[in-house]
């Protein structure tokens, strides 16, 4: 992906809050050989921390024991830009408009039951804040099995890359012609 200063977003408080805002993120993960994994998992991002929960027998559980560095990818797609938006011939100009923020960060196994459930009462705190459950404690029998179950995991972020195309490279009547176009596509 071509990376040009235009693209990117205005400040680091920009990402930060995108990045809490997504629902979801890929997780990419590889072993020192062999291909890499990629997952869907609901993040709890807080400041510079990144927490996921994975099953304990996720092949990608098992790959980041053996190598901690992973990719987390978070997007957020606009829409498709058919080229007639700009030209009536020239396909050229066909585009989509999205936010984008990939992550190169190492991970951590929280191994304190009682950390890992506050993260995981956290978690859930921004996922269902209407409630409908017990808080998440690791002294509930409750949750004991579940706990047993899943690891939760920190990231570390070691390098954040960051593109959001969203036609800044166009004046205000081309943005809101291409806005109109992408509003009316089905992809």
């Amino acid at each position: 992906m071509q990376l040009y200063p235009i693209y990117q977003p205005q400040s680091p408080s920009m990402v930060q809050q995108f990045l809490r805002q997504r629902p979801y993120c890929l997780l990419i993960t590889s072993e020192h050989t062999g291909p890499p994994e990629t997952g869907f998992f609901n993040p709890l991002v807080e400041d510079q921390n990144i927490y996921l929960h994975l099953h304990r027998q996720d092949p990608q559980l098992k790959q980041l024991q053996q190598n901690p560095q992973a990719t987390l990818v978070f997007t957020d797609f606009h829409g498709y830009v058919p080229s007639y938006a700009k030209h009536p011939e020239d396909a050229s100009f066909a585009t989509m408009f999205y936010r984008f923020v990939q992550i190169r960060a190492s991970a951590r196994v929280i191994e304190a039951e009682h950390e890992a459930a506050a993260i995981l009462d956290s978690m859930m705190k921004r996922y269902q804040p209407e409630g409908g459950y017990l808080p998440i404690q690791a002294n509930l029998d409750f949750y004991g099995p579940s706990l047993k179950m899943i690891t939760v995991l920190h990231f570390t972020i070691e390098s954040l890359t960051s593109k959001w195309k969203l036609g800044q490279n166009r004046n205000p009547q081309e943005q809101l012609h291409a806005h109109s176009f992408m509003n009316t596509m089905h992809v």
